[in-house]
């Protein structure tokens, strides 16, 4: 029952020193959990079954925490009530809108003040604000125009809790069930957990961390910072954010006397291939950075005279990723490290110069060079600009 630091900066092999212990715990752990957030469970999902090298595994599993809070709250009896979803929750605040237009000073019934309601009621919930905060805040307040506009606020987030309360769950809630009620069930009784990949925690998830820790052998949780000092400039060091969260865990923990173990510094380069960005890894940010000597060979800048200048390089190495053959959309945007509006604009260009044809499998637009006389004719131009 204890709380593990695992850091070190980036690219030093946290993910992959957590899936290495699962490997070796597998065998001898009843239960082990990686949760990660919902963009990198498919990710490590995949690192999971490489790294035990099985075709499957009974005892270690990838979750998230909103797939862990339905699977607590099917264990205590709560599928009963629907799940809201947002087109639903858009519906009952139009109607709170429209119900309460009286008593509403500041916010009328357009789509931007129901977006303007939802994403107001989920910040609310992700920071522990509840209606009867808010209402403790309001009367606080002097300033008239804030005010108002936090007491519209108040009365669509008391409406909306009144209607969904007997009939449905909003998905905003699912942590703070999660952490209510999960000491009733054994789902992380006894267990190891991994926590990889967070940039950070809302007041839910530091609630539900606290819970983990008083039940389970060990939770791991994996931070991208240089040392464990949180009192540092902001102005000054690149990982201040992330100390941050560090320094709320510590709070936890001692505000909810937890154990805390001994922490993992990582201190091994993995993730950057070329001395380059090893270099750049070591010293930007660094108050005692060294310079660079060798011949810089994989690392190219562009200075543009004008964005025009600029947007002619991009099209160059869009030219240079479309002859590769089925490059997608969304690949040349990562390619070139352009925005995808600039790179869709680009695509356009080149498409009304007919240097590239495209073709459309569902969603997935794939471009190509519009025939093999452009690529011929690109490739000897190449040829001949570098001679020169």
């Amino acid at each position: 029952m204890g709380l593990r630091i695992i850091y070190g900066k980036q690219g030093s092999g946290k993910t992959k020193f957590c899936f290495t212990e699962v490997a070796n715990l597998i065998k001898k752990e009843k239960k082990i959990y990686i949760i990660t957030p919902e963009q990198f469970s498919f990710t490590a999902e995949k690192n999971l079954m490489e790294t035990i090298d099985q075709k499957a595994v009974l005892n270690a599993e990838v979750i998230t925490l909103s797939r862990m809070a339905y699977r607590v709250i099917n264990e205590v009896g709560g599928t009963i009530k629907t799940n809201l979803t947002k087109p639903g929750k858009a519906m009952i605040i139009a109607s709170i809108l429209e119900n309460n237009k009286k008593n509403l000073k500041f916010l009328g019934k357009s789509e931007e003040n129901i977006e303007l309601g939802i994403q107001a009621i989920t910040e609310f919930k992700k920071h522990g604000i509840r209606i009867e905060n808010l209402k403790e805040e309001i009367e606080k307040i002097q300033d008239t125009y804030l005010k108002t506009k936090l007491k519209d606020m108040a009365i669509i987030y008391e409406g909306f809790e009144n209607q969904i309360q007997e009939h449905y769950i909003d998905e905003t809630d699912l942590l703070t069930i999660l952490a209510n009620q999960l000491e009733k069930t054994e789902f992380a009784k006894d267990s190891i957990i991994y926590l990889d990949e967070f940039a950070g925690f809302t007041i839910q998830e530091y609630e539900v961390i606290a819970k983990l820790v008083e039940q389970a052998k060990q939770v791991n949780i994996t931070m991208t910072i240089d040392n464990l000092e949180t009192n540092t400039n902001p102005d000054l060091d690149i990982f201040y954010s992330n100390k941050q969260t560090l320094s709320k865990l510590m709070q936890l923990a001692k505000k909810k006397k937890l154990e805390l173990e001994e922490p993992v510094k990582l201190e091994k380069k993995y993730r950057f291939k070329t001395p380059e960005l090893k270099h750049l890894s070591q010293n930007l940010y660094n108050h005692k950075s060294t310079i660079y000597t060798k011949d810089v060979e994989n690392i190219q800048l562009f200075l543009a005279k004008n964005q025009y200048t600029e947007i002619e390089n991009i099209a160059k190495q869009i030219v240079q990723c479309v002859k590769k053959q089925n490059i997608k959309y969304r690949d040349i945007a990562i390619i070139t490290n352009s925005t995808p509006s600039a790179i869709s604009h680009q695509l356009r260009v080149l498409k009304q110069s007919k240097l590239v044809k495209f073709r459309k499998e569902g969603k997935i637009v794939y471009y190509s060079l519009a025939d093999e006389h452009v690529s011929e004719i690109y490739e000897k131009g190449r040829e001949h600009v570098e001679e020169v």
